[in-house]
């Protein structure tokens, strides 16, 4: 098994730190000399952490402030924002959690994501760890000494993280406050130019190509050299909009330290609700947003970077943008033929989760309901969460799921199949 990739071990290392010092009596301690920023969230999410860290840094001016995160968003912490180090580390990676455990010894810890890292929290002999208070208590809150309730008002989830310190609320966000990565050299484009982002982290949030097509018609038609962007495995977005290869295109080749640099020089930026949108308003380039499922309320600027030249283009009468446990399934059904992957947004008794799904290819299945022709996709691993997911889609009943196989944390097997399906008469 190895110690870099297995989540068994880091967890088991994690837990036993953890429970060191777990039966001690717990203060808050008089004064902060080290403070912790614990949680592993996605990139977007990660960058709008921001106001949290300009406001630990006001009312700890002295401390020594240390975030962990995933180790692909490191590069834009290098120059230390606000005086924050950033320790970057790979959830399942043993060694990575024994190198964290080397810098042990904080007097407060924040956890502004899931509740499970105030374990790590813990782990690296946090005095004191604030966290939210969640919908339902479980094990993942046991370490935390003080919860915060989270606001009944919508509201920026980065001004939300804020609320974990105490005092007033930072200064609205300057671009000049944060300082560029270095970066590795790459083809740069000739100014004038804009950067149209295509990629998101959902075929939800996939904006036609018909309409990108204006957009780039549109620049073009006013000077600007038109930079064609997507992630990695998104290159496929950009061929449709672009099958002739004649735009800048650099979809999948740069690093967040190199598209920093990209956007600072843009003369404005066009993409959906991903973590570009997050890292433009960071380096400060004119942007134009484009929310499909998601809102601006919650993932927007905010207070904090209210000043940003940032636009959001939403549609604020849909009804409910997150997903529950059935209505996950109908959009579930909606992946097949259109994107490999996809994410969501699931609300549930136990809160808000990220559930990422890939499509794994073709199965002829047998069920007592009969023999479809199906898509099998499966939930990905995130963090260090052990519990798999795998469905069967049937063709020809429009990809609903006709089994569902799970294997719980424990090693518990939910496997559920169709014994009958019934169709409405025809009108």
């Amino acid at each position: 098994m190895s110690l870099r990739r297995s989540r068994a071990w880091p967890r088991l290392y994690v837990m036993a730190a953890a429970g060191l010092g777990m039966a001690a009596r717990r203060e808050r301690p008089a004064r902060v000399r080290r403070v912790l920023i614990a949680q592993h969230l996605l990139l977007g999410d990660t960058i709008m952490l921001t106001p949290l860290l300009k406001k630990a840094r006001a009312q700890f001016p002295d401390a020594e402030i240390v975030m962990v995160c995933p180790r692909a968003y490191a590069a834009i912490y290098e120059k230390r924002p606000y005086g924050v180090e950033v320790l970057p580390f790979d959830a399942r990676s043993l060694p990575d959690h024994i190198a964290l455990r080397k810098r042990r010894g904080y007097d407060l810890a924040l956890v502004p994501g899931d509740n499970r890292w105030s374990w790590l929290a813990r782990a690296l002999d946090a005095r004191w760890v604030v966290a939210f208070a969640p919908d339902e208590a479980g094990y993942h809150d046991w370490p935390v000494d003080e919860q915060r309730p989270l606001s009944r008002e919508p509201m920026s989830w980065g001004d939300m993280a804020a609320q974990l310190v105490d005092g007033p609320e930072p200064a609205p966000y300057q671009a000049a406050e944060w300082p560029a990565p270095n970066y590795a050299p790459y083809a740069k484009p000739k100014a004038p130019y804009c950067v149209l982002h295509l990629g998101a982290s959902s075929p939800h949030k996939l904006w036609p190509v018909e309409r990108w097509r204006e957009v780039q018609q549109w620049a073009e038609g006013r000077g600007y050299e038109v930079v064609l962007s997507a992630g990695r495995g998104e290159e496929p977005l950009v061929a449709a909009l672009d099958p002739e290869g004649r735009r800048s295109g650099l979809a999948g080749q740069l690093d967040l330290a190199q598209m920093w640099d990209l956007l600072r020089h843009a003369a404005f930026l066009v993409c959906p609700d991903t973590g570009i949108a997050h890292l433009a308003r960071l380096v400060g380039v004119p942007t134009v947003a484009l929310y499909g499922p998601g809102s601006p309320i919650s993932t927007g600027p905010g207070r904090f970077w209210a000043q940003s030249p940032f636009r959001a283009v939403w549609d604020p009468e849909v009804a409910c943008r997150d997903q529950d446990r059935l209505s996950f399934l109908v959009a579930l059904s909606l992946l097949p033929g259109r994107a490999q992957s996809t994410s969501y947004h699931i609300v549930d008794g136990r809160g808000l989760s990220h559930h990422k799904y890939q499509v794994l290819g073709r199965e002829r299945l047998t069920t007592p309901a009969g023999e479809f022709d199906t898509v099998k996709v499966a939930r990905l691993s995130e963090g260090d969460r052990q519990e798999t997911a795998e469905l069967w889609l049937a063709a020809e009943l429009g990809y609903i799921p006709v089994r569902l196989l799970v294997v719980e944390n424990d090693g518990t097997r939910l496997d559920q199949t169709a014994v009958r399906v019934s169709r409405d008469p025809q009108p």
